[in-house]
């Protein structure tokens, strides 16, 4: 991460507007000596914004709404998959999400929903389920993926978690 930067502005009493940013620069570098002609380095450069409303209904009760953007560098297992096939790009996403959070002394409770899509994700596919660790990579262009997660906790030591993930992939 090379800066990142929140701020929050009242509107009116009890509603405020969000604004925050991320800029991303990842870089990959990678000498091979036995195949000189393999080696690469590459950078990928990355912003991502975040809009959102925050709702205060009680000084410990508050909804919230934001849109994101995401983005990714690929690892550098993912990069190059042979010689002659393209050098995988970065993975960029746009969340939608909107959610409640309650606190007290004893007591947190936590619901959210959100929507992605995601582009340029790689996929692992199994080549070869009898052979163990031979992997192919694919980019999914067009995966989407919804949740719903809600957590509830006793203050300081019970935690509850239910997390509920749906993904539909595109090609």
């Amino acid at each position: 991460t090379l800066a990142y930067a929140e701020y929050t502005h009242g509107l009116v009493p009890g509603l405020a507007l969000q604004a925050g940013a991320q800029a991303v620069r990842s870089t990959r570098d990678y000498e091979d000596r036995l195949r000189p002609a393999g080696s690469y380095e590459r950078r990928f450069d990355g912003f991502s914004p975040k809009p959102g409303l925050l709702y205060e209904l009680a000084p410990a009760s508050r909804l919230y709404a934001n849109v994101s953007r995401g983005f990714e560098a690929p690892p550098f297992g993912q990069l190059v998959l042979r010689n002659n096939t393209p050098m995988a790009g970065a993975q960029k996403a746009t969340t939608v999400e909107a959610g409640w959070r309650q606190r007290s002394d004893t007591l947190t409770l936590d619901g959210t929903v959100y929507r992605s899509h995601i582009r340029g994700e790689l996929l692992a596919l199994d080549l070869q389920p009898r052979v163990l660790g031979l992997v192919g990579l694919v980019r999914g262009d067009a995966a989407r993926g919804q949740a719903e997660e809600g957590r509830a906790g006793l203050v300081p030591r019970v935690h509850l978690d239910a997390d509920r993930l749906r993904t539909a992939h595109r090609e």
